[in-house]
């Protein structure tokens, strides 16, 4: 019974996840860190690297 409940939840989750559109590249670098310190991030090689970038405040800063 639980495990017929958590597959249910887990091909719902699945569903949503598949019917949404992907990300841009750009957000792979956005609100990695709270306080960034530095402006680029290391991208896939060290010659590419990624700008930080902010969607909004961040909701765990103290």
């Amino acid at each position: 019974a639980m495990e017929t409940e958590i597959r249910k939840e887990i091909d719902e989750a699945v569903k949503i996840a598949k019917a949404d559109k992907e990300i841009g590249p750009h957000e792979l670098s956005t609100d990695i860190y709270v306080d960034c310190l530095e402006p680029e991030i290391r991208g896939v090689t060290p010659f590419a690297p990624l700008k930080h970038g902010r969607l909004g405040p961040a909701v765990n800063a103290s």
